[in-house]
């Protein structure tokens, strides 16, 4: 591994899982993508959260179309693919929340 360079391994902070998602998306386009890159792009620690808007930039600075639209479960089946979807989940200690690619194989 070249100096300097952290392994992946290192990173796994919050929104780690929704960098590499992007990026899995991005190469489905042959787009190159690497979730460290675009962390340090985006000005972010890799323990800090990534935001909606952060991967909206993201996905931008990839060449990649990408928007935010709100929906219900049911709707997703409807949903243009690739797709990733923040999904909110209701547990016994409150809301916790994570990040589902759709339509990615």
């Amino acid at each position: 591994m070249a100096e300097g360079r952290s392994a992946p391994q290192a990173h796994g902070g919050p929104g780690w899982q929704a960098l590499q998602s992007l990026c899995l998306i991005a190469r489905l386009h042959q787009v190159a993508g690497d979730p460290a890159a675009l962390a340090h792009q985006l000005g972010l620690s890799p323990s800090e959260p990534v935001g909606v808007s952060d991967l909206l930039r993201a996905a931008q600075g990839l060449g990649l179309k990408a928007r935010k639209v709100s929906c219900g479960v049911e709707r997703l089946a409807l949903t243009p693919l690739p797709a990733l979807a923040l999904v909110r989940e209701r547990t016994a200690e409150g809301e916790g929340s994570g990040v589902a690619s759709h339509g990615v194989r």
